[in-house]
């Protein structure tokens, strides 16, 4: 997984989405990346509707500035963290910080 993340960014790309329900396991042995929704080219400009989801163009032409402040674009740096949290819930079974909730931060 690891060298498909690599592979992903190297083409100046973000996944946006890693976790263990997007890997998949196929019959050869392969584990296969899926889920590319939130993917998006690291110079991406908002604002010029490439790329973006229905809601977030349906949300720009209603006024509301939901994807440039609620919906930033993906960096390398949220795939790695998250590849280490998927790693971690493969190999214990559960997520790191799972018993601390939002209100106790």
């Amino acid at each position: 997984m690891i060298s498909v993340i690599q592979e992903l960014h190297g083409k100046g790309s973000a996944h946006g989405d890693i976790k263990p329900a997007n890997m998949l396991i196929c019959s050869d042995g392969q584990i296969r990346l899926c889920d590319f929704t939130e993917v998006r080219p690291r110079d991406e400009v908002f604002g010029d509707g490439e790329g973006m989801t229905t809601l977030i163009i349906f949300l720009k032409c209603q006024n509301m500035d939901y994807a440039s402040e609620w919906d930033p674009a993906p960096v390398e740096e949220d795939d790695l963290f998250a590849l280490g949290l998927g790693i971690w819930q493969l190999r214990k079974g559960d997520v790191p910080f799972g018993d601390v909730y939002m209100d106790d931060i």
